[in-house]
């Protein structure tokens, strides 16, 4: 969830308009109406009241909202600038951690700290499946939440939000945009969340080069086959998130080392996924059968199993 970005922007800009908003383009065959769902926060719903984004006096009722993340500033200045030359207006464009957004208006772009955008992220999923191409753009209280599960989708939420959305007029029935790409991907998930939500994070030193080998076939199965853009990080420079698969002796709890050099762990729990070994080559083994269990569909606790390198490489075609 790949084509070059260029690609990917001069599609989205001719795809219709979400439901509601006067004096737009009719939704595509790739749009769908971002309804409700249910996530980590309880059941989450698009807000249909009418959006204003001047107030009375003509200036932007709205603040333009980032995390702290080099790419998403860029994209962050992008709606900045559309908002800034659209309506002939001033605005702001802030960190999420220098501003209380309780109650306030907000343009969040990407993932920030408000509950919002990962509320949009689960509406994303079960309109979508939250896949690579995937975004949405919606209305949930007082924020406008465009985000994606990829900076590529996020990118072309941001464009299509400048060249789409942004109106002096009333856009009436709130913004209620969901995107999906051209995909049709087996389903595939961990105790029913989808991968969209998951990173994968390694040990920062001490990784060895049969494990990334195996992390980088891990990454591009999960993209080839079922649309998923898994970003590797390092544990030294990720901060501890949920939705997270976890692989050698890194910094996070609930790592189990382990000092049987022959033996590996897969191990699934809850929102975390673990895949550990005694050793480089077994550890790169837990990694390269936890590619086998995504054939499953469902990745479940239940899943969990200890192995043998030794045993389970005799099964193993030796050419490849």
């Amino acid at each position: 969830m790949v084509k070059k970005i260029a690609l990917i922007l001069a599609f989205v800009f001719v795809v219709g308009i979400f439901a509601g908003c006067s004096g737009k383009k009719d939704k595509g065959d790739n749009a769908s109406s971002g309804g409700s769902s249910s996530g980590a926060d309880g059941v989450v719903s698009v807000t249909t009241t009418d959006v204003n984004l001047l107030d009375e006096n003509g200036e932007s009722r709205y603040v333009v909202v980032r995390p702290d993340d080099t790419d998403i500033t860029t994209l962050a200045s992008e709606v900045f600038m559309g908002m800034k030359n659209t309506l002939n207006t001033t605005l702001k464009n802030v960190l999420d951690i220098n501003q209380d957004g309780t109650n306030a208006y907000e343009i969040l772009v990407g993932n920030t700290n408000r509950a919002e955008s990962r509320q949009a992220l689960y509406i994303l999923t079960d309109e979508a499946g939250g896949y690579s191409e995937d975004f949405i753009i919606c209305t949930i209280g007082k924020k406008i939440c465009i985000n994606a599960f990829t900076n590529k989708a996020l990118t072309a939420a941001c464009t299509y939000f400048v060249n789409n959305i942004i109106s002096p007029d009333t856009i009436k029935g709130g913004i209620n945009y969901v995107y999906k790409g051209s995909h049709d991907f087996p389903l595939v998930t961990v105790n029913g969340m989808s991968f969209g939500f998951f990173k994968i994070v390694r040990p920062r030193f001490n990784s060895s080069y049969l494990t990334q080998m195996e992390l980088e076939k891990l990454q591009a199965n999960l993209l080839e086959n079922n649309g998923f853009e898994l970003k590797i990080c390092d544990d030294a420079d990720t901060a501890t998130s949920k939705y997270e698969i976890i692989v050698g002796n890194t910094n996070r709890e609930g790592v189990e080392k382990i000092t049987n050099y022959d033996e590996y762990k897969v191990t699934v729990k809850g929102d975390k996924v673990f895949l550990n070994g005694g050793s480089p080559h077994s550890t790169a083994m837990a990694v390269t059968e936890f590619i086998k269990l995504l054939s499953k569909g469902n990745v479940t606790d239940a899943d969990s199993f200890t192995g043998s390198y030794s045993t389970t490489v005799t099964t193993y075609d030796r050419s490849s």
